[in-house]
């Protein structure tokens, strides 16, 4: 599937999807930043954000599913909102933000 334009992955999602319950369309997205030297790993940081698959996709930002993923606390699908808020709570967003955390306290 991953040659396929994120457009076509999203309309086979939903045509699968087609049947399935309200309450029954939950979705994550989760993410894992790690850092590693030639001595091994460092240290690894994640990011999990709860979401639903929407009936239809909404939005014009992001990539991927972000036009299907809702996130209820803002109301809206991530595709429907502007960089700066979908980062302060996606996946990759907490992910980053830990490791920035870590990095920060290391170098002090």
């Amino acid at each position: 599937m991953n040659d396929f334009p994120d457009a076509e992955r999203i309309a086979w999602l939903l045509e699968r999807m087609a049947q399935v319950a309200e309450e029954s369309r939950q979705a994550h997205f989760a993410c894992v930043v790690a850092l590693a030297s030639p001595e091994g790993l460092v240290g690894e940081w994640e990011g999990a954000v709860q979401g639903t698959i929407a009936q239809e996709p909404a939005g014009t930002e992001g990539f991927g599913f972000d036009p299907v993923f809702y996130y209820p606390p803002a109301g809206k699908t991530f595709a429907q909102m502007p960089r700066q808020e979908k980062s302060a709570v996606s996946h990759r967003g907490q992910a980053l933000a830990r490791f920035r955390e870590a990095f920060r306290a290391f170098c002090e």
